[in-house]
């Protein structure tokens, strides 16, 4: 069962944004590939680096500590939404023990009967199977494409209070920025094929509330899309 997930962001004008343009896919490199696979770099690219949108169990309410960092501002979507987007919660990797050994050991064996059996070793651009589940799966290496999508939804154990739950991008989107403030500028508002590639929409249907300081909900309230303004307004 899925439970209640919210968007949580920094502004009123963040809230906005969303809800006239959608959801912008950022890249959030995860920090444990090097865990993985210690003997290979990955400091250029990390694997599956093509854009996500983090939600969250935890509520303003009872969670302050843990939802503060991300914003006082909250769009709660629906089940509907998050079911239809593949919404996963995430896996806490701690940093030792047998979880990560057997995964270290899993991602490595896999990796080396990739590298022995890969179809186009002298083919460049065919190298990036290495990061990317698609390409691995051009390349004839299924097992290894499914260890990525396995490794998009992963985070280290510290930040287990976040309570995360991740949508991520279907397709291997090479253009999103390092910069949230840069990806999220680039779709505001999308144009061309960013409409398709670069957000993930989000119909009045799919939001449940709307969550932000009491002091600012009238301004909020007032400045909401016409379409959003029969969606509840939670204030703390």
């Amino acid at each position: 069962m899925i439970p209640q997930l919210t968007h949580f962001t920094n502004s009123i004008d963040a809230v906005l944004n969303i809800l006239s343009h959608g959801f912008a896919w950022q890249r959030n490199d995860r920090d444990v590939i090097s865990v993985l696979l210690p003997d290979l770099d990955f400091s250029k690219r990390e694997p599956q680096s093509f854009g996500q949108l983090c939600l969250t169990e935890n509520r303003i309410e009872t969670d302050r500590n843990e939802t503060k960092f991300f914003g006082q501002f909250g769009i709660q979507v629906s089940t509907n939404w998050a079911i239809a987007n593949n919404a996963q919660p995430v896996i806490y990797l701690p940093e030792s023990g047998p979880l990560v050994d057997s995964f270290r050991s899993l991602f490595t064996q896999t990796y080396q009967k990739a590298i022995a059996e890969q179809k186009y070793p002298d083919d460049e651009a065919m190298q990036q199977w290495v990061v990317s589940a698609a390409m691995a799966g051009l390349d004839g290496q299924p097992l290894y494409a499914s260890l990525l999508h396995i490794y998009e939804f992963m985070e280290p154990a510290k930040h287990s209070k976040e309570r995360e739950w991740r949508v991520v991008n279907p397709l291997p989107d090479w253009s999103i920025s390092n910069s949230t403030e840069e990806a999220i500028k680039n779709v505001s508002p999308p144009k061309g094929w960013a409409k398709h590639i670069h957000v993930v929409d989000v119909e009045p249907r799919d939001v449940d509330a709307i969550i932000c300081p009491r002091s600012i909900k009238t301004e909020l309230e007032d400045r909401l899309p016409e379409q959003f303004r029969g969606i509840e307004v939670h204030a703390h």
